[in-house]
C-alpha cells in the first residue's frame, strides 16, 4: 500500500494501482488501500471505479477524512459539485485541519457561482497551510469572477437605464413584444442573478432580445 502510495505520487498511475489491489487483496478492511486506490483511480480518469473505492473506505473506516476529500474530487469531477461539497463538508468535520478539504469546497463553490463562500474557503486552507498553490489559484479565480459578475450586472442595468432603451419604450405601448420583454425588470433582475451564479450571463438567456454594440450605441433585435 505505501509502495502504491509512492508510485501514484511519482506518476505511475498503473503501477500504483496494482500495489493497492495487492494491498487489498492481503487485507480487505484495509481502507486506507482503497482510498489510495480510489486517489490513483481519478487521476487515471476512472470516476466511478474511484468513487467506489473511497465509499469503501469510508464504510470500512467512517472516520476517514481522506476518503470523504478524495470522493469529493471525485465527483466534483463527475459534476455533482453538491454531493462533492457535501464530501468536503464531512472531511473537514472530521478533520478541521485538513486544508486540501477546504481549498477544493472553495474550488467547487467558485463553479457554482458561490464566490464569497469559495474566497472564505481557500483562504482558510492558505492559513492552515499556507505552501498550498491550488488554494490561492482557486481564491484567485474566485476573485476575478466575482469582479466579473458585477460588472456583468451594471452593464445589464447601464442597458435598461440607457436613454435608447427608454426612448424605445416610449414609442411602444402594451401590445407590443419588445415593450412585454422589458415590462417586469424586477423578476428579470432575479434571473440575472440566477444565471450569474456560474460567472457568466448571456444576454440572450436574460432578455430574448440581441443585444449589437456598434459604434458605442446599443442596437436591439428581437431573436423571437
Amino acid at each position: 500500500n505505501n509502495r502504491g502510495f509512492a508510485k501514484n505520487a511519482k506518476g505511475d498511475i498503473e503501477g500504483a494501482i496494482a500495489d493497492c489491489t495487492e494491498a487489498i487483496r492481503l487485507n480487505p478492511q484495509d481502507a486506507t488501500a482503497y482510498n489510495n486506490r480510489g486517489f490513483a483511480k481519478n487521476a487515471k480518469g476512472d470516476i466511478e471505479g474511484a468513487i467506489a473505492d473511497c465509499t469503501e473506505a469510508i464504510r470500512l473506516n467512517p472516520q476517514h477524512a481522506k476518503a470523504y476529500n478524495n470522493r469529493g474530487i471525485a465527483k466534483s469531477n463527475k459534476g455533482d459539485l453538491e454531493g462533492a461539497i457535501g464530501d468536503y463538508n464531512n472531511a473537514i468535520r472530521l478533520n478541521p485541519q485538513l486544508a486540501e478539504a477546504y481549498s477544493n469546497r472553495g474550488e467547487a463553490n467558485q463553479a457554482k457561482g458561490e464566490f464569497d463562500e469559495s474566497i472564505d474557503d481557500c483562504t482558510e486552507a492558505i492559513r492552515l497551510n499556507p505552501q498550498l498553490a491550488d488554494a490561492y489559484n482557486h481564491r484567485g479565480f474566485a476573485k476575478f469572477n466575482k469582479g466579473r459578475k458585477k460588472k456583468q450586472k451594471k452593464t445589464l442595468k447601464n442597458i435598461w437605464n440607457s436613454q435608447k432603451t427608454k426612448r424605445m419604450l416610449r414609442y411602444n405601448n402594451s401590445d407590443n413584444k419588445f415593450f412585454k420583454l422589458f415590462q417586469n425588470w424586477e423578476s428579470r433582475t432575479k434571473e440575472v442573478e440566477a444565471i450569474s451564479k456560474n460567472g457568466t450571463v448571456s444576454l440572450s438567456r436574460v432578455f430574448p432580445v440581441k443585444v449589437i454594440f456598434f459604434n458605442k450605441k446599443i442596437r436591439f433585435g428581437l431573436i423571437r
